[in-house]
């Protein structure tokens, strides 16, 4: 990072005092960003993995029995969607305001940073939802049919109470 200051003639020492200081702010508030983000894209990069490989273990048992017949599990599993989701467009937010910010540059490294996290977030999202799809096809497969043949789409309907 370059620092230039800006103006006419020579500054004064409390003036380059100030300008130092205020880089070396900066300068901090950019490690402590790339640390937290760093360690965040870490974590959710583990939880991915984690989640990958209980998903694993479940299709190779090929369970017989359903997996979450109260539902608490994959209403559960739709939180962890809800908040991935949550916490990708607010990180969306914070990359673009890094973006706009005159005072960081590429070199920085912020704004990559955030898109390794939000890549991670991505991950996690999609690891969560192949995760509920798989327990919710799974449990729905051996569910006990009803014995009943509808005609129509709309006599379905009506049986499950829905008005078309």
């Amino acid at each position: 990072m370059q620092a230039h200051i800006h103006g006419s003639g020579i500054g004064t020492a409390a003036s380059v005092q100030a300008f130092a200081a205020r880089n070396l702010q900066l300068l901090s508030a950019i490690e402590t960003t790339l640390g937290v983000l760093k360690a965040d894209t870490a974590y959710v990069r583990i939880m991915a993995g984690e989640v990958e490989d209980c998903l694993a273990k479940l299709k190779a048992e090929q369970s017989a029995a359903q997996l979450d017949p109260s539902g608490r599990v994959c209403e559960l599993i739709r939180k962890c969607l809800d908040s991935a989701s949550r916490m990708y467009a607010d990180n969306k937010t914070l990359k673009a305001a890094a973006e706009r910010d005159s005072r960081l540059t590429a070199d920085d490294g912020v704004v990559e940073a955030y898109d390794g996290f939000l890549d991670g977030l991505r991950d996690l999202h999609d690891c969560h939802a192949e995760f509920l799809d798989w327990v919710e096809t799974h449990d729905a497969l051996l569910e006990s049919s009803s014995g009943t043949a509808y005609a129509t789409a709309d006599d379905l309907f009506a049986a499950m109470g829905i008005k078309v």
